[in-house]
């Protein structure tokens, strides 16, 4: 008895443990049919050398892509829209705004339309994402007109709750799958040091961690049973 209750149990566990596989990453990428809102350095900045990010305000993105997702229906191009209302989040009536709220935190506020599949984010002020860099954003001017402020060197990335949900993803990203085209670029002058944005682009990977890593856990439960019924047997032995 304890022999066919121990194979059976070995099984389960190892049929449970097999469901702990990470899903497919899905690749979400950001733009703008306009460039608008500004950054600035605290003051003159030199070509080629580079700044650190003082003030950052209504960053535009008018449209999110979804690719990569095991739902059909989650995968397109889909419209970013602001909030509804103007407000301190949501400063720019074209789209959803990026925003600074401290040197090391940008947020991007908005709402998505244009699927069914994004229902629980069609309307209402929304924190879509939070790109966190522990050292502070930086920029570079590239020419005295010219200046980039790179965000493929975040070293966290959060998503809504509600974004995942829609999703259907059960966890967070990997902040090394942004990748290096992730910029804004503005144009301004160097002598002060303020850029008004005319381009944007953020791609990264949100990868799947399945809830059946709770499976893992009760297959190692079942294991363990198994083990300490085969060691009071043998004790019995």
């Amino acid at each position: 008895m304890t022999r066919l209750f121990g194979k059976t149990a070995i099984g389960v566990s190892l049929a449970l443990c097999a469901f702990v596989v990470p899903g497919k990453a899905v690749t979400i990428s950001l733009t703008t049919s306009g460039g608008a809102g500004t950054f600035a350095a605290s003051g003159a900045v030199t070509v080629g050398t580079p700044f650190n990010l003082n003030t950052l305000s209504g960053i535009l993105y008018t449209a999110i892509s979804v690719g990569g997702d095991a739902v059909s229906a989650d995968n397109g191009n889909f419209t970013l829209t602001d909030c509804g209302a103007i407000t301190a989040n949501c400063s720019n009536a074209g789209g959803a705004t990026l925003q600074r709220t401290n040197s090391t935190t940008l947020q991007l506020w908005g709402a998505i339309t244009g699927s069914s599949a994004m229902s629980n984010l069609n309307s209402g002020c929304n924190l879509l994402f939070t790109f966190n860099n522990s050292g502070g954003w930086q920029g570079t001017a590239d020419t005295s007109t010219h200046a980039n402020v790179f965000l493929n060197n975040a070293t966290s990335l959060g998503e809504s709750s509600l974004l995942l949900s829609d999703l259907s993803l059960f966890a967070g990203t990997l902040p090394s799958n942004l990748l290096a085209g992730s910029t804004i670029g503005a144009t301004g002058s160097t002598s002060t040091g303020s850029f008004t944005a005319n381009s944007e682009q953020i791609t990264f990977s949100l990868t799947n961690t399945p809830e059946p890593f709770s499976f893992f856990l009760m297959g190692s439960g079942l294991l363990a049973v198994v083990l300490f019924a085969r060691k009071k047997t043998q004790a019995r032995a």
